[in-house]
């Protein structure tokens, strides 16, 4: 026990200059070693066996290595250790850990938030709260897309507890982690290390990413947001998928199912039939001219004929039933009138209740609805749904009934207008360093400067129009950290 406690007390703490980093990067690195690949087993049994009086020599914070090193034997879907005392260890960890010291240990973190999910040691609401929490503590932007984002998104999904998961699910992924260690020589320990090089399989923050986890992420987020009815971030989602490249040039059955939700969520979003992306692969482009009932059905829908909406639905509700769509298109059907409505200002600054019931109708029934008593009850729906920016008046006889329209203006106060510079200045910012994280990736790899080798001698030496970089490197390979950086 004495020469355990003497391995999982070994705490480097130097710390400052450039120069401490990289001799804290020794430290750290041995620690880990030590308390892992180096541990016998026989000190494995013995945290086993005496769980509690070991972890009551470690802090989180001071000995963040050696605590994971432990909770990594102990947290074990088998362990018969006491559930609440496991709890608490667990929860003082995730909350306390050292987010400098955890780089060199990632793999036991992954591990042990991929074990806390599917265990069922916390109260589902408290497993969501843990992992979104523990994941913006080592990336604050969670921008880099790790394991463990899909492994949130799904027990969020799969529970129905959302809303703890939103400040890690709502964050754009600008990144994807590299395979091999990309720092350029700065130490692992410094603190102002980009979370685009220090996530990575090398430090086991992540597992190794694939394209089906990318695209399973993006399905998964997107059936998130269609529960909430949040049509925006639905459509954003579909979309990463929908354009993914893929490395054979082909389409995989994700991209074909996100494509049919992708445009019924297009309709719901925006009221009219959806361009793809200009950067969505061409073989993606013309395989998704292929689905034919989506396709007919947004044209439709845009087209106001309601007829023809009706007809779209019994031709192809058995493809929608068998494609999982149906409830979807249903919800489209409910939409179209709305639409209908929000169109009319485009025509009128006015109109009475009895000409929107003349001028509409209901995409379900493809008929008018049955009185004015039923326009108006729509109207008011939309109205405090913030569908609709409108108003009700009288005529001057106080006769019948109008809708105003009001202008879609968003006027700011000074002290908003001073927030959305403060806001898109911070943007620019963060994308500035961004491009210049991912400008030094691509400078460090071999196949990308082979292509720009390449393209500077067919412009000086041929005069030839530069082919683009995707003709010789995979795009799905940069995208998923396939190539090896040098």
């Amino acid at each position: 026990m004495d020469k355990l406690q003497a391995i999982l007390l070994g705490s480097p703490s130097l710390q400052g200059s450039h120069q401490a980093y990289r001799d804290l990067d020794v430290e750290l690195r041995s620690q880990a070693e030590a308390v892992t690949k180096q541990l016998p087993e026989t000190a494995r049994a013995l945290i086993t066996a005496h769980p509690q009086e070991i972890l009551e020599w470690l802090s989180p914070a001071q000995h963040t290595i050696s605590y994971a090193a432990v909770l990594d034997v102990l947290v074990r879907p088998e362990t018969t250790i006491d559930r609440a005392w496991l709890q608490n260890k667990v929860e003082a960890f995730l909350e306390g850990f050292d987010w400098i010291h955890i780089r060199f240990i990632g793999d036991a973190l992954t591990r042990l938030l991929s074990r806390i999910s599917v265990m069922g040691l916390f109260k589902p609401q408290r497993t969501i709260e843990l992992l979104a929490s523990t994941i913006l503590r080592v990336d604050p932007t969670a921008s880099v897309f790790t394991s463990s984002h899909l492994v949130l998104a799904n027990h969020a999904l799969t529970l129905g507890i959302v809303d703890p998961a939103l400040p890690v699910l709502d964050r754009d992924i600008t990144a994807y982690p590299p395979t091999t260690s990309v720092r350029g020589g700065r130490p692992l320990s410094d603190p102002s290390l980009s979370a685009t090089i220090y996530i990575s399989t090398f430090t086991g923050l992540t597992e190794p990413v694939k394209a089906s986890m990318i695209l399973d992420y993006g399905a998964t987020l997107s059936q998130i947001y269609i529960s909430r009815k949040d049509w925006q971030k639905a459509k954003a989602s579909l979309e990463q998928v929908i354009t993914h490249p893929s490395k054979d040039k082909g389409v995989v059955k994700a991209m074909t199912s996100a494509y049919r939700r992708w445009i019924l969520v297009s309709l719901l979003e925006g009221g009219k039939s959806p361009l793809l992306p200009s950067y969505t692969p061409s073989t993606a482009k013309s395989h998704y001219v292929s689905q034919v009932p989506y396709n007919a059905l947004a044209n439709t829908f845009e087209a106001s004929d309601p007829a023809q909406l009706q007809t779209e639905l019994k031709t192809h509700e058995a493809t929608y039933e068998s494609d999982g769509t149906l409830a979807l298109v249903q919800q489209v059907l409910q939409a179209y009138q709305k639409w209908q409505v929000i169109n009319l200002r485009l025509s009128y600054l006015r109109i009475s209740i009895s000409r929107v019931r003349e001028e509409t109708f209901s995409g379900e029934t493809g008929q008018r609805l049955p009185s004015t008593e039923a326009v108006d009850a729509l109207l008011r729906e939309m109205i405090e749904a913030g569908m609709l920016k409108a108003r009700f008046e009288l005529d001057e006889h106080g006769n019948e009934t109008y809708l105003a329209f009001e202008e879609d203006t968003n006027t700011l106060s000074e002290t908003e207008f001073a927030q959305e510079i403060a806001r898109r200045h911070k943007a620019i910012s963060d994308l500035t360093a961004q491009y210049k994280v991912v400008n030094e990736r691509l400078s460090a790899n071999k196949e990308y400067a082979k292509y720009v080798y390449r393209e500077q001698k067919r412009q000086n030496d041929e005069g030839n129009q530069p082919i683009g970089f995707d003709a010789s490197v995979e795009d799905e390979d940069l995208m998923s950290g396939i190539l090896k950086a040098s």
